[in-house]
């Protein structure tokens, strides 16, 4: 069938028209602020920090890709397996030591000024909230399933039901908290007259084993090696190295210094044998592996998309940000790989950089 010339051109001039519409515009995957691998190694999480929808009391955005988000995964798979909506910034995320739980703690103000900050527990299985501590800003997980959690004042040590069995008091106004692998002492990074500090506390006694000297700049994480011998803490452009093995009653002594010729906060993480000490960059999440033993640098990968986002409002005058140095770098339980909060999260292998997995929104 012939169709008439006008007919034709109307046709032509809509197929031109149509193929010449803008396509819809293609929207990254926002960078985890937190990730963490579970310890049997099946799971990862990642976190992503949001807003909330400015209502009292606050809930998450009604907008997907502004609200918070904790996704957790199977990790052989790349399949989600629960996506929980939050808002804030995250902090800290972790899995029990074994496996059943997810815990993550975020810091929040509201418009008023009012802080809400929280911990929360969920189980893995089902999703469904196990504990919630309120006021709280951090935690570290306990070996025998417990918590220590930090709220503004105090320390306090939860069992795995959930039950207060006491409290640290050496780590009142703590910053963050981290646990030893034997759970026997937490070190905990605190603001005093003088600085910032860290400081080593024993969990059976609640005793003030030792502290770092005062250090001028502020800074939010110090990590255990596995062996609880080594406490590494993160800072601007380098890392530092504390003997926690020969504490004492004194002053903690420094044993090294790392430097990552990168500008902005480096958080350390422990391999778990302890050889390898990574450090990622808070700035743009490349990351720099040492060698311990052998005291040199063996891996640096980079990533196009690392930068962190955060939501919370700050002044100039607000020099304390904790949400400036968030868990987004771990290790895998085997030590072949790691994690990376960057496109939206990520897992590499250690030897050659090589992605394994990534996580999408």
């Amino acid at each position: 069938m012939r169709i008439p010339s006008c007919l034709a051109i109307y046709f032509l001039l809509a197929s031109l028209l149509a193929s010449a519409a803008p396509a819809a515009p293609f929207i990254p995957d926002r960078n985890a602020q937190c990730a963490a691998l579970s310890p049997d190694g099946k799971l990862a999480a990642t976190g992503k920090s949001g807003l909330s929808n400015s209502g009292d009391p606050p809930r998450p955005h009604s907008n997907y890709r502004k609200c918070g988000l904790i996704q957790i995964w199977d990790l052989e798979t790349g399949k989600q397996l629960h996506r929980l909506e939050t808002f804030g910034d995250l902090t800290r995320l972790a899995f029990s030591h074994d496996s059943s739980q997810l815990i993550a703690s975020r810091i929040f103000s509201s418009q008023s000024g009012v802080p809400l900050n929280e911990v929360r527990v969920w189980d893995v299985a089902t999703g469904k909230v196990a504990h919630e501590y309120a006021g709280c800003h951090h935690f570290a997980p306990l070996p025998d399933g417990g918590l220590a959690v930090l709220s503004r004042t105090r320390c306090v040590l939860f069992n795995a039901q959930g039950e207060r069995e006491g409290q640290i008091d050496g780590l009142r106004k703590a910053l963050s908290v981290s646990a030893s692998a034997s759970g026997k002492q937490l070190a905990g990074v605190l603001p005093t007259d003088n600085g910032f500090i860290v400081r080593l506390c024993d969990v059976e006694s609640g005793k003030t084993l030792a502290e770092s000297p005062a250090l001028p700049d502020p800074f939010y994480t110090a990590v255990f090696s596995p062996s609880g011998e080594t406490l590494a803490t993160g800072h601007d452009g380098n890392v530092l190295l504390w003997d926690a093995a020969n504490s004492g009653d004194g002053p903690l002594a420094l044993k090294g210094r790392l430097r990552s010729n990168g500008k902005g906060l480096e958080h350390p993480f422990f391999s778990p044998s302890g050889r390898i000490l990574g450090i990622g960059n808070q700035v743009n999440g490349d990351c720099v592996f040492y060698d311990l033993d052998a005291g040199r640098e063996i891996h640096r990968y980079t990533f196009q998309r690392g930068e962190l986002e955060t939501h919370y409002a700050r002044t100039a005058e607000d020099t304390v940000r904790p949400e400036m140095d968030p868990d987004r770098f771990m290790f895998s339980p085997d030590g072949d790989a790691f994690i990376a909060g960057c496109y939206g999260g990520i897992v590499r292998q250690l030897s050659d950089g090589r992605e394994l997995q990534r996580f999408h929104d």
